[in-house]
């Protein structure tokens, strides 16, 4: 199962590679009688779905959106949050993301220049990553950024979001993108790198007016073949460049760098957008995480369906097992019982 279209694709593309039968659970799940070989591999796209009565719009007057009202936007004396939400590592490019913020605020007029703000919700400084304070500090000393590190809680997060009037992920290689769905689910609109996972929820359409699809002549849409037609939910921003990094564990990733000043853009293209009108473009993209298995829900039904037709079709016939047993001989190698 791949948690992405793109991952979904190159599960298939791999196996068939080394040669295993692959069946595509998503084009062929309504063949009466399939016939699947003993060895094949079924595959799917199961997007990875989070808890949508968590992470949803709540009142202005809820009391947790009251509390990061008022610590995020009264405290500071601003009327516009851009919010990041990412662990402090490299390929979540934070530092591009103050650059990208601090070339925002400049493209403003004098007198609103101190009324926007970047939230970061990170840990400040991480081996994994960066100095971000530095960072600030030395790029964008008159740009306000605002670092939340304490540990909050789901409900808190979505507050969060709620408060915040765009969210803005722009990492250079992603299997899904979770917080992107968080925003979204919670009706708050967004920026995204168009790679990996984040492509899946802009909504690019194809030319059949249908969500796309990857396969081995077309497995990323990061140079833009299908540009216009996204969700409304969404401004894009298209990587400038592409290069290949790796590690033995994982030999190669294309890395999809995005340039700040287009990310800047895209940002100013959320701040000129009327508020009653960003509302309606962050309900549309919960409208279509409801609609198209972005919810933890559709998620866990989508993978009993997937392991139920597996089952029901596979030639070499298996035990189905249940929790429960596992549980049983886990616990008997513990000596529990």
């Amino acid at each position: 199962m791949g948690i992405s279209k793109q991952s979904d694709n190159i599960h298939k593309e791999v196996l068939e590679q080394n040669g295993f039968g692959v069946y595509d659970f998503d084009l062929g799940s309504n063949d009466e009688d399939p016939e699947l070989e003993w060895d094949d591999v079924v595959t799917s796209y199961v997007p990875h779905g989070l808890n949508h009565n968590i992470y949803k719009p709540i009142s202005e007057s809820d009391q947790l959106y009251q509390k990061y009202y008022n610590d995020l936007k009264v405290k500071n004396n601003v009327d516009f949050i851009v919010f990041w939400n990412n662990r402090n590592i490299r390929r979540k490019q934070p530092g591009d993301v103050i650059l990208a913020f601090d070339h925002f605020r400049k493209m403003l007029p004098k007198d609103k220049q101190d009324k926007v703000a970047l939230v970061m919700h990170t840990q400040p400084v991480d081996g994994n990553g960066t100095d971000l304070i530095a960072v600030w500090k030395c790029t964008a000393p008159d740009s306000k950024v605002i670092f939340s590190q304490s540990k909050v809680s789901p409900h808190d997060l979505n507050a969060m979001y709620n408060v915040a009037d765009v969210v803005v992920n722009i990492a250079s290689n992603e299997g899904w993108g979770l917080s992107s769905t968080e925003a979204l689910l919670s009706g708050t609109p967004i920026i995204n790198n168009v790679t990996g996972g984040l492509q899946d929820q802009c909504g690019f359409l194809d030319e059949n007016n249908e969500w796309i699809r990857f396969d081995g002549k077309f497995s990323t849409n990061h140079k833009g073949r299908y540009k216009l037609n996204h969700g409304k939910w969404v401004i894009p921003v298209f990587p400038s460049n592409r290069s290949l990094q790796g590690s033995p564990v994982t030999p190669y990733i294309f890395d999809d760098r995005a340039q700040f000043e287009e990310v800047a853009e895209a940002m100013y293209g959320w701040w000129i957008t009327p508020a009653d009108e960003r509302e309606e473009c962050g309900w549309a993209g919960r409208e279509f995480c409801l609609t198209h298995g972005l919810t933890a829900k559709q998620m866990g039904e989508k993978m009993i369906k997937i392991i139920n037709f597996f089952f029901k079709y596979g030639k070499k016939k298996r035990p189905r097992y249940v929790l429960n047993k596992v549980k049983e001989v886990k616990y008997k190698e513990m000596g529990i019982v």
